[in-house]
């Protein structure tokens, strides 16, 4: 069976270098630290990230192989396809549906 590509939320536990592993996310994997809506753009959690186009078991191997690179420990990550999603940021919540 195929997996699904699409918007794809990645967020992790690290062990140390959290801002050197998102950073790596961001600039060579192109992730997003925030997620986006017509008229906003809502900041993730420091751990969570979104891509835009991207398998759930490929954004796993993706945190996999950054961590490594940096040696860093991985305790655990998830990775979900969004359809629908609540984001919570400044006392204001906006839930959208894709």
């Amino acid at each position: 069976m195929d997996e699904t590509t699409g918007i794809v939320l990645l967020s992790y536990d690290i062990n140390d270098k959290w801002e050197d592993i998102k950073n790596t996310l961001i600039h060579e994997y192109r992730y997003s630290a925030v997620a986006l809506d017509i008229s906003k753009v809502y900041s993730l959690p420091n751990t969570t990230l979104r891509h835009q186009n991207k398998q759930v078991s490929r954004a796993i191997k993706d945190i996999e192989e950054v961590c490594m690179r940096h040696k860093v420990t991985l305790e655990k990550a998830v990775a979900v396809l969004i359809s629908e999603v609540a984001y919570y940021n400044d006392k204001s919540l906006f839930v959208r549906s894709n």
